[in-house]
Formats: structure tokens, C-alpha cells, sequence
């Protein structure tokens, strides 16, 4: 009698465990996509609203600064960055900065041929860099 209980217990055991899912097949929980992955562009419109201000304000500045109309100025990069301290690469002698990764910009402007670079945080602070260093590696293959 023990034994008939055993199979029987082991027959109900095993018919609940169905068949495996074939290996083609995906779970219900996940989303198919249709769209293909897109490349980046090399210099994407600037949509973010901060940056573009600080671009705004950087042309101005440098036509101000070479007496140039503003109209003669082109945007070459303006890109999002973390620089290697609060000095946002452009350090100035006798003052001290945070040691800080800080959050910023790189703005790259052109007049003539020549590039001329601003460095910004991502709050108020836009600077015209005359000795511009570059900004923190954005990861360990970069350094």
C-alpha cells in the first residue's frame, strides 16, 4: 500500500512540471522593439537649454573680445564634460580650487580659422580659457 502511495504521489509530482519552454521562444515579460539602433551625429543640435545659453553667451563674449560681429562666429563643439577641479580647466596662478570632479561644458568656437575655447559649469559659470586644460578622462580607457 506504501508503495502505490509513493507512485502516486510521484505521478502527481510529475505532471505538474509541463513540458520545457523551446529555447526560441521568449518569456511573455519581454517588449519587443522595433526601432533600429541610430548612430550618434559628430556634433549633434545642442537641445539642452542650459548649454545653449552658455554658447550664447560665450559668442558674444569672444566678439566682444576680437571686435568681430557675432555672425562670424560658428559653433565647432559644445559638448557635456567633467573637468578636474572647480578651476572647470582653466586655472588661474595664486588661486585655489576644489579638488572636485565638476559636472561642465566645452564649448569650442572658430573666428578665421583660429578655435577658441570657453569652459563652463552646468550652472552659471562660463569662461574663456586662454590656457585650457583638458577634462577628466570619462572612463578608464582613457586614461
Amino acid at each position: 500500500m506504501k508503495k502505490w502511495i509513493f507512485l502516486l504521489s510521484l505521478l502527481f509530482a510529475l505532471a505538474g512540471c509541463g513540458p520545457a519552454p523551446a529555447l526560441d521562444q521568449e518569456p511573455a515579460s519581454v517588449i519587443e522593439t522595433t526601432a533600429a539602433p541610430t548612430a550618434e551625429p559628430v556634433n549633434p543640435p545642442v537641445e539642452d537649454t542650459v548649454l545653449q545659453k552658455f554658447i550664447t553667451q560665450a559668442t558674444k563674449d569672444l566678439a566682444n573680445r576680437l571686435g568681430v560681429d557675432a555672425s562670424e562666429i560658428t559653433l565647432v563643439e559644445a559638448i557635456p564634460v567633467n573637468w578636474r577641479d572647480s578651476s572647470l580647466g582653466c586655472p588661474q596662478p595664486d588661486m585655489m580650487y576644489m579638488h572636485v570632479i565638476t559636472p561642465g561644458y566645452l564649448i569650442r568656437l572658430d573666428v578665421g580659422g583660429a578655435i577658441y575655447e570657453y569652459h563652463a559649469d552646468k550652472r552659471s559659470t562660463v569662461l574663456y580659457c586662454e590656457n585650457p586644460q583638458s577634462p577628466a578622462p570619462s572612463s578608464l580607457d582613457d586614461m
